[in-house]
């Protein structure tokens, strides 16, 4: 009989590669804070709890009168329960915030009425009024994860899963979206079960569950909170080693929104300012993004140059353009206005000035030598990652600038085994990996490839403390070997 308190009940779950059985019990109101480093298995257990993976049989995981074995059950599952993934692009069925929701209000018969005035609060709580009909393509990934987790919202649902749901955000609009979400399931008496690696945020959960290997090797169920130690999260500044801070520059951007840039001179950083060569110069850049979006995000005056042997730090609101300006920098995104040079590479604007700038014969010689010099990882993984395993991923910058498969593999192996990724996952397919190994498979692809200028976007959104700090360290490694990082 299930007990009235009782609302979720999982028995013996086998989570595939992992071969382990896990049973608990969650009871309705309860927050849940799942912990552990990256490949615990985290994910994979908030995939099974979310209806995303069905257990192997029947009565696994059940509710009152529902069994996730069940594809029927499943369906009305997912009518009271949301869920988002670490990868927000995972959870969108359509181009924009306004034609998910809109298909997620029909679907639950929601009146016109009711459905307006939910969308309304969600969108300006959640900071994304004008942006709900704008492609996700063109919005930040802090903006693509505050638009999954008001999709998750919109239909109020009961049980509410996140998996690292924040990790794309700075940490005072992580904290205030986490607080509103963590009162708003107290004061409705919901399930909140949300995996992450912020510990002052773990510690305000009623149970924290931690991970190991597969299996939950510590609940404060048992023990109570007090048992659990949670090492304090690393701060900013203790991401640049002893980088020493040299200047800050603030570059304005329309709508009011400003993005820093901050500079940290490496041990090697012995050219001098007057020195061009082996530098990255940017002169008066002007981007518009299509024409429906002209005003969001426009870069006026933008004027500098990014010097070997340092590291730079780019802050700022969400919006106000920190991806877009890597993107240029590395040549993803075309300018409409101004110019960037790399070394005495100049970067063209569109397909006509690609044709005036580069003899015909030579742009595809012209992308491959651009990629010699500049690194780019950008904030998601998974639109990176194009080779089927670990090893192969890791080795396929390398081959594509010329080197063979034995000098490529010697390559990856070296950057494989300093990143301390262990051996066992180098042959392990990228689909069956976790969002953090994904990412770390991904910065080693990026570090693999040996450019003088390297690019990372949002590198530790999603790693745990041991990861954070191995990045950091090669990114000051990096530095201090005279190559120049900027890091978002």
């Amino acid at each position: 009989m299930w007990e009235k308190e009782l609302y979720i009940r999982i028995r013996k779950l086998n989570m595939g590669h992992f071969g382990t059985n896990i049973s608990l019990d969650i009871k309705r109101g309860e927050t849940i804070a799942v912990i552990g480093d990256n490949g615990s298995g985290k994910s994979t257990f908030l995939k099974y709890l979310a209806g995303v993976i069905r257990p192997v049989e029947n009565n696994i995981i059940t509710l009152p009168e529902l069994d996730l074995y069940n594809e029927v059950d499943i369906y009305k599952y997912h009518r009271i329960a949301g869920y988002v993934s670490q990868n927000p692009e995972d959870v969108f069925i359509y181009d924009c915030l306004d034609s998910d929701l809109r298909f997620g209000f029909e679907n639950i018969k929601f009146s016109k009425s009711e459905a307006v005035e939910r969308m309304d609060i969600l969108i300006e709580d959640f900071d994304m009024v004008n942006r709900e009909d704008i492609s996700y393509s063109a919005l930040s990934s802090g903006e693509l994860q505050r638009a999954a987790i008001v999709s998750a919202l919109s239909l109020n649902p009961e049980i509410l899963i996140l998996d690292d749901a924040f990790s794309l955000l700075d940490a005072t609009e992580a904290n205030r979206l986490f607080k509103r979400i963590y009162d708003e399931a107290k004061k409705e008496d919901k399930i909140l079960i949300y995996a992450t690696h912020d510990f002052a945020m773990a510690e305000k959960a009623d149970r924290i569950i931690r991970f190991s290997n597969g299996k939950i090797v510590q609940d404060t169920m048992e023990n109570g909170i007090n048992s659990m130690r949670l090492p304090a999260p690393m701060r900013r500044s203790e991401l640049t080693g002893p980088l020493r801070k040299a200047e800050r520059a603030l570059v304005p951007v329309s709508g009011g929104r400003k993005l820093e840039i901050e500079e940290y001179e490496g041990q090697n950083a012995s050219l001098s300012k007057s020195v061009k060569k082996h530098s990255l110069i940017v002169k008066a850049a002007g981007l518009y993004i299509g024409k429906k979006q002209r005003s969001n995000v426009i870069f006026k005056n933008l004027d500098m140059i990014f010097y070997p042997g340092r590291l730079y730090t780019v802050d700022g609101d969400s919006g106000s353009g920190k991806s877009m300006l890597l993107k240029l920098l590395s040549g993803e995104e075309k300018l409409k206005k101004g110019r960037i040079f790399v070394e005495t590479m100049k970067l063209p604007r569109d397909k006509d000035d690609f044709r005036k700038i580069l003899p015909k014969g030579s742009r595809s010689g012209y992308m491959c030598k651009l990629r010699r010099h500049v690194a780019y990882a950008c904030e998601l993984p998974d639109r990176q990652l194009i080779q089927s395993t670990v090893i192969n991923d890791v080795m396929f910058g390398p081959i594509s600038f010329g080197a063979d498969k034995n000098t490529a593999r010697v390559k990856a192996e070296k950057v494989l085994k300093e990143m301390d990724i262990n051996s066992s996952l180098w042959q392990r397919s990228i689909k069956d990996l976790s969002y953090g190994e994904k990412k770390m498979t991904q910065l080693a692809g990026v570090f693999a490839m040996g450019a003088d200028f390297i690019l990372l976007d949002k590198p530790f959104a999603g790693l745990d403390d041991k990861c954070t700090e191995i990045i950091s360290h090669l990114i000051e490694d990096h530095v201090n070997s005279g190559k120049t990082v900027i890091l978002i």
